[in-house]
């Protein structure tokens, strides 16, 4: 198949949007499809794919409009002359040129969704002007999509009640890792590694410092923890809006120099902090497992590192017994699981050898993209069936 992916994500940034499209685009190319890129970020991207990038604008607010114009300009002869199968994306409030382009002329569209776009926006303070161009671009290209793939079994139950969407046009494939780049790793070798203090143990956190992922009942549960175990200290890796907040948070509970923010790391390193920690915490806000449920990247990638997560949402975790599940916004509920993992680190190696079992056998990145080629030929074939003359 020749496939076109169309993204709008930050290919410099080590976040989880464009490490989703590398591996995607990547594990197609592996098998045997002939994938196409069209993307806003210059330079080497590694990417197994042919890319076309288009310039935009320093300008922020101008970027997706530059973007889409360009995108209607080029996109009907670069399909043409690429012979594409079908056109790919990856879910955006600003992305509308592709989801125009492949009804008008005929070329079967899927997209992907990894969230709750709208309580996201207003979680950020987003205007409510662009939250609107947020709800009209998703609704209009969920009805000229074939398919839309979710990540959860929750968010396709969202996106059918807002959106009045038919179930069997909404797929759940569940986010994938890579499980090579993650692996477990001995502990001592990756304090060595990022010159932290092997006396010290370490608890771990990895992702964005926004509202829905709970780092407030982290931290305050951390106060807790650290009494029992003077010698433990929190790494939390990433950045984001509530930062300052956090910073003061800690300081506040006098833990300035026990919890760690390292801010932004190369995706290669995340291993090593993982490595170098006894527990990793997944601690989501009520509101964001009953709106997303369970497909974050950060789970992913504890358990394929081989580390025991403490985290707020049951599916993966208990399913896999790779775990424990804490009641969200629940600090003391959080503290008490911690201390148990940590006077048992039997059971902790356990549900770490059980965690990075689970992701070699389904959660690979391998597995996620030959079900996404299997929906996408399907849907070529319907395309060809409903369009003969195409």
């Amino acid at each position: 198949m020749r496939i076109l992916y169309i993204s709008d994500v930050n290919f410099s940034s080590e976040n989880a949007p464009p490490i989703h499209v590398k591996a995607i685009v990547n594990n197609l190319s592996k098998l045997g499809n002939k994938m196409f890129l069209i993307a806003q970020k210059t330079g080497n991207i590694g990417i197994r794919a042919k890319i076309k990038y288009l310039r935009t604008t320093r300008i922020n607010v101008l970027k997706a409009i530059v973007f889409n114009l360009k995108l209607f300009f080029i996109l009907p002869k670069y399909i043409k002359k690429n012979k594409i199968d079908a056109i790919y994306t990856r879910q955006s409030g600003s992305l509308i040129a592709p989801t125009i382009v492949s009804w008008l002329f005929s070329i079967p569209f899927l997209t992907e969704v990894n969230g709750n776009m709208e309580e996201e926006m207003i979680e950020l303070d987003k205007h409510r002007f662009f939250i609107k161009i947020n709800n009209f671009v998703e609704e209009l290209s969920y009805n000229i999509a074939k398919k839309i793939i979710v990540m959860t079994p929750n968010l396709k139950r969202y996106l059918i009640k807002k959106y009045k969407i038919q179930s069997r046009k909404i797929i759940v494939i569940e986010n994938g890792v890579d499980s090579e780049i993650l692996k477990p790793l001995e502990k001592n070798l990756c304090k060595s590694k990022l010159k932290l203090n092997k006396n010290y143990y370490y608890l771990c956190y990895v992702g964005n410092f926004t509202p829905w992922q709970g780092l407030e009942s982290l931290i305050k549960s951390f106060k807790e923890s650290s009494i029992s175990f003077p010698n433990i200290k929190l790494l939390l890796i990433g950045d984001g809006k509530l930062k300052d907040n956090l910073v003061r948070l800690s300081k506040d509970y006098g833990l300035e120099n026990k919890v760690i923010f390292v801010g932004k790391v190369k995706h290669k390193l995340i291993s090593y902090y993982i490595g170098s920690s006894e527990i990793c915490f997944a601690p989501f806000t009520k509101e964001r497992n009953k709106r997303m449920g369970n497909s974050a990247f950060k789970i992913y990638e504890y358990a394929s590192c081989g580390k025991p997560i403490i985290t707020t949402h049951p599916n993966f975790v208990t399913k896999n017994k790779c775990g424990l599940i804490a009641e969200a916004e629940n600090p003391e509920e959080l503290a008490k699981k911690t201390i148990h993992l940590l006077n048992n680190p039997r059971i902790a190696r356990k549900m770490g050898k059980n965690g990075r079992k689970a992701i070699l056998k389904s959660y690979s990145w391998g597995n996620v993209a030959e079900i996404t080629q299997k929906l996408i030929k399907k849907v070529i074939k319907e395309n060809k069936n409903e369009n003969p003359s195409k």
